[in-house]
């Protein structure tokens, strides 16, 4: 569960309701996980217009997770497609409180500090990876994240006010030279590209 969570940045209520079918297309896990829009945030609220379905590649890592739990369970009996895909003991979908717990427990053993975390610590760290890996590019993390505002991404973004200083002293004084010739300013003795 952690993994398809960690590698798809899905919500836990939308991770909890996926069934069977939606990863599992009976010969092997499907590549691309598709979340039709009831399934979402705000898919059935009043909102539910500006909502729509989402397509979502399956990292290798996460569908090898999913086969491994898939085959486990296909052990106990024939899996059925409408079936929810993370069962509780009951044979219902794990519920969110069980799948904090479960995390939770998870972390703890492996010496995580588990203070002020949650499943939704998953999402977060999935969106720092994808920023990472997208080089900086906000409107491809906004797009895997599956947010329709960049302001509502902000909120996942990673920054230290110690990162924002040191991006500011960062900027390359071929930039600001530039602008001085722009803006037609002189810079200070030595920094001008006239002299």
């Amino acid at each position: 569960m952690a993994r398809t969570a960690l590698h798809t940045g899905l919500r836990a209520g939308t991770l909890l309701g996926l069934r069977v079918e939606d990863v599992w297309d009976g010969t092997g896990v499907r590549p691309v996980l598709y979340v039709a829009r009831h399934r979402l945030k705000n898919g059935n609220g009043v909102r539910k217009r500006s909502v729509t379905g989402r397509y979502i590649p399956i990292h290798p890592a996460a569908r090898a997770a999913l086969l491994a739990y898939i085959q486990e369970r296909a052990g106990s009996g024939p899996l059925h497609g409408r079936a929810p895909l993370f069962r509780s003991k009951k044979g219902g979908a794990v519920r969110l409180w069980r799948w904090n717990r479960i995390l939770t427990e998870t972390m703890a053993a492996a010496g995580i500090c588990t203070a002020g975390r949650s499943s939704h610590a998953l999402r977060k760290t999935f969106c720092a990876l994808c920023l990472e890996s997208a080089g900086g590019r906000l409107h491809v993390v906004q797009l895997a994240m599956g947010h329709r505002h960049l302001s509502t991404l902000q909120a996942y973004l990673p920054c230290a006010d110690t990162e924002a200083a040191t991006a500011i002293l960062d900027v390359e004084t071929a930039g600001i030279e530039c602008a001085d010739r722009l803006s037609g300013v002189e810079g200070p003795p030595g920094t001008s590209a006239v002299e």
